[in-house]
């Protein structure tokens, strides 16, 4: 090898000056060449690799983070809202509506308390003789409340009471029943005269309520 390199030098010495800068620029571009394929290019390809990467990782952390979010979201969303908020609709609607019915029967006299009511006050009367007392049949009532009414219904309970007595007796009474603090409604009021000044009373008069229990009589 260092035979093959003096001949080599020997035969540089023997070049002109012209030819010994061909061949040193020969030289030096075939070194440049090696470093290129030897060092430069393979190390720009793996710092090319390096960074292809780098923005692999980077769009995989950005896709999970995605993800974690839409995760997290889901988890602070409350699944039952839409019914929650629907029954507090319903609730509210119920409210209201009960209130108008309370509105409507405020003041009525129980139903429970609608005989012995009349019954007493009856009797407290002089000169009046309690005939009978019967109950009517329960009807559900319209409170002027549209379709909702269908959904908390009201009744009707009525009674029929027949006395006899003279008419300033009947009078005193029928004044008693409207100075009661109670709302009774009267539907109607036949006097018929039996032997003057005795006469038959016939009274009709109801009350309301939200339940359909019947009054006992």
């Amino acid at each position: 090898m260092k035979a093959f390199l003096e001949r080599i030098g020997q035969r540089i010495d023997g070049f002109s000056l012209r030819e010994r800068l061909l061949v040193f620029l020969a030289v030096l571009s075939a070194l440049g060449g090696l470093w290129f394929v030897g060092f430069y290019e393979p190390r720009e390809q793996a710092l090319e690799q390096l960074e292809l990467r780098r923005e692999q990782a980077r769009n995989a952390m950005e896709t999970a983070r995605s993800q974690i979010d839409a995760v997290t979201a889901r988890a602070q969303q409350d699944p039952n809202r839409s019914l929650r908020l629907r029954l507090a609709q319903l609730e509210a609607e119920r409210e209201g509506l009960d209130a108008r019915i309370a509105e409507r029967t405020a003041g009525f006299v129980a139903p429970s308390q609608m005989a012995p009511l009349l019954r007493d006050l009856l009797r407290a009367q002089r000169g009046l003789r309690l005939i009978s007392m019967e109950s009517l049949p329960v009807a559900q009532v319209d409170l002027g409340l549209d379709e909702e009414q269908s959904s908390v219904p009201v009744y009707r309970h009525g009674l029929e009471l027949v006395w006899e007595g003279d008419f300033p007796a009947t009078r005193r009474y029928l004044r008693a029943l409207q100075a009661l603090p109670w709302r009774l409604n009267r539907d109607g009021l036949e006097y018929e005269v039996q032997e003057y000044p005795r006469a038959r009373v016939r009274l009709r008069v109801h009350t309301i309520s939200l339940y359909r229990e019947w009054i006992g009589v």
